[in-house]
């Protein structure tokens, strides 16, 4: 089964990320910084999409996607990026971001994007 990683730094807002993906049918691991998280999708292929703020400690997010972009065993990973400085929508897309989803997050902008065509490979828990 397909799952999505978040990684984000601040507790409330991994926990308030974790509740409104999972309460979208998802499974959903966390991750404290781009260091784990890379730790964590090498580990686990079963990590399709990844949802990742910006700047935290060790590794951010951008150089998370960069990562995850130069290695081609990881290619089959879509990187979403969420941040409340809109300024970061235009990078996110040169970067090659999936995706930029605007901080508070909510239900409503979160769905849209999960529910993309191309994402279609995350399969929703079966309940």
């Amino acid at each position: 089964m397909s799952k999505v990683l978040i990684v984000e730094d601040e507790t409330a807002s991994q926990i308030m990320a974790k509740r409104l993906v999972s309460s979208l049918g998802y499974d959903v691991l966390t991750a404290d910084n781009g260091a784990i998280a890379l730790s964590l999708i090498k580990e686990d292929p079963s990590i399709t999409v990844i949802m990742t703020d910006c700047y935290m400690p060790e590794l951010d997010g951008f150089g998370l996607s960069d990562a995850i972009r130069k290695d081609a065993q990881l290619e089959h990973i879509f990187v979403i990026l969420l941040s409340a400085d809109e300024k970061l929508k235009e990078r996110a897309r040169r970067e090659e971001f999936f995706a930029w989803i605007a901080k508070p997050l909510r239900k409503e902008n979160i769905a849209p994007v999960l529910s993309h065509p191309a994402l279609q490979l995350v399969s929703k828990k079966t309940n």
